[in-house]
């Protein structure tokens, strides 16, 4: 019933992760590379950016193979990054 009386406004200036109630329909607002930046340097504190890097340490050998091989495909992409889509 509060759906039909009384919708909820939506706060544009919140930077985090929200669900719409009615649909479950989930959004992420991610801070930019800029944003943490700007953020880090206004607090006196430097930062430096880079790449991420896959955990090596799981159960199967295979799976710790792949990551390796990723790992060093992160490492020759430097900071450019690189973008993996599974489906």
């Amino acid at each position: 019933m509060y759906f039909i009386n009384k919708p909820i406004p939506t706060v544009e200036f919140l930077g985090t992760n929200t669900c719409d109630c009615k649909n479950g329909v989930w959004a992420e607002h991610l801070l930019t590379r800029k944003n943490y930046f700007d953020i880090i340097q206004k607090t006196g504190f430097t930062v430096e950016y880079t790449a991420g890097f896959w955990d090596t340490h799981y159960k199967f050998g295979i799976v710790n193979l792949f990551t390796r091989l990723l790992n060093r495909i992160i490492k020759l992409a430097g900071n450019r990054g690189i973008g993996l889509h599974l489906s």
